[in-house]
């Protein structure tokens, strides 16, 4: 299967997905970037997770 051209900058991210992915199966454990991508992700959702909050908050004082 022939992949797609890509621009250089998205075919840099493809070509270390790559390798990480090709480490994690030698290895058969979870990488350090994907612990960094796991970290960044969840810091995301508990970021997102306290705005909801505290819109919902403030918005329930406002009904008061």
């Amino acid at each position: 299967m022939k992949r797609p051209q890509l621009p250089p900058d998205l075919a840099y991210l493809r070509a270390l997905l790559d390798r990480w992915r090709g480490q994690a199966r030698d290895r058969g454990s979870i990488t350090l970037e994907w612990m960094v991508i796991i970290g960044i992700l969840f810091a995301a959702a508990v970021w997102a997770a306290t705005k909801i909050v505290s819109a919902i908050h403030s918005h329930a004082n406002q009904i008061r």
